[in-house]
């Protein structure tokens, strides 16, 4: 899999390309249940997900697209989310860029 990560105005957006065919599903749901707290006892070495305080994501084509946006008062930091996706994502992930 691919990874892109951008940083934007409220948050940061995730393009995860090449995901192998069947599996999108399986891939997003991980990120969900990590990112909304269902997975608490496997945490983020970064820490950065607890910013996070809306996800809407699609699937199209093989690939994964999302957009996080922060919590009131907060940042995402597209570092943590990178370092994040590696961690729950590896060794699948392969060239990211921030």
């Amino acid at each position: 899999m691919k990874l892109i990560c951008t940083s934007t105005e409220n948050g940061v957006t995730i393009r995860i390309d090449d995901v192998a065919a069947g599996q999108e599903a399986a891939v997003l749901e991980t990120l969900q249940h990590c990112w909304r707290g269902a997975m608490s006892a496997i945490p983020c070495p970064s820490g950065g997900c607890r910013n996070i305080g809306a996800m809407t994501d699609r699937i199209e084509n093989g690939s994964i697209f999302l957009n996080l946006t922060s919590t009131l008062g907060a940042q995402i930091n597209p570092s943590c989310i990178e370092e994040c996706l590696r961690h729950k994502l590896q060794p699948s992930i392969s060239n990211v860029r921030t």
